[in-house]
């Protein structure tokens, strides 16, 4: 079975990646086709909307805390507390360590649903625009001229958004990855 070297590198274990690989494949097929359906003219890409991705982010959030605790039990909380730290200083670290596990999908949530709404909105900034040009006024050259000049800012615009949709969705599943390998990538250590 061949796999990516960046799957192996940011996942580090080796029991897991059996079963974690096609979750992670799957969720980022799924993701580039929300994305991709923001391409098609007069549509909107499904993770430019807030829900969406809220409900996608906190279900692989709690679904990942729940195979952690499945799997390693109560060694699960020991991915809050370093090895070799202090007891002061842990009682100290762990409360930021479990804030800002809490706060990964948060970031990965704004992340996703911001760079695919403002691509979305660019867009029908654009189209927007164009369509509410007065083209019967004007001459057929300059009409031609204005339609040509729109077009050609769109299409570069709608491969671009097509590239963002395909970028984010990879970004996406690799921050997942990451947020995998810090619950179950201590379980080697402990």
């Amino acid at each position: 079975m061949v796999q990516n070297k960046s799957f192996k590198k940011n996942l580090n274990f080796k029991y897991y990646e059996h079963s974690v690989l096609p979750l992670v494949f799957c969720l980022a097929l799924f993701l580039v086709t929300l994305n991709i359906g923001g391409t098609i003219p007069m549509n909107m890409a499904l993770t430019a909307q807030i829900s969406v991705v809220g409900t996608l982010t906190m279900s692989i959030f709690f679904g990942i805390i729940a195979f952690g605790i499945n799997h390693r039990r109560l060694t699960f909380f020991r991915t809050f507390y370093s090895p070799g730290t202090v007891p002061l200083v842990g009682m100290l670290l762990v409360p930021i360590e479990i804030l800002a596990y809490c706060f990964k999908p948060i970031s990965v949530f704004c992340r996703l649903f911001s760079n695919m709404m403002s691509g979305h909105a660019i867009l029908k900034v654009i189209v927007g625009a164009l369509a509410a040009m007065p083209l019967t006024n004007c001459g057929g050259f300059y009409a031609s001229l204005t339609v040509s000049f729109f077009t050609s800012m769109i299409v570069p615009l709608f491969v671009l958004e097509f590239m963002v949709g395909i970028i984010q969705a990879y970004v996406f599943v690799v921050i997942i990855c990451l947020f995998i390998k810090d619950t179950m990538g201590h379980y080697n250590r402990h």
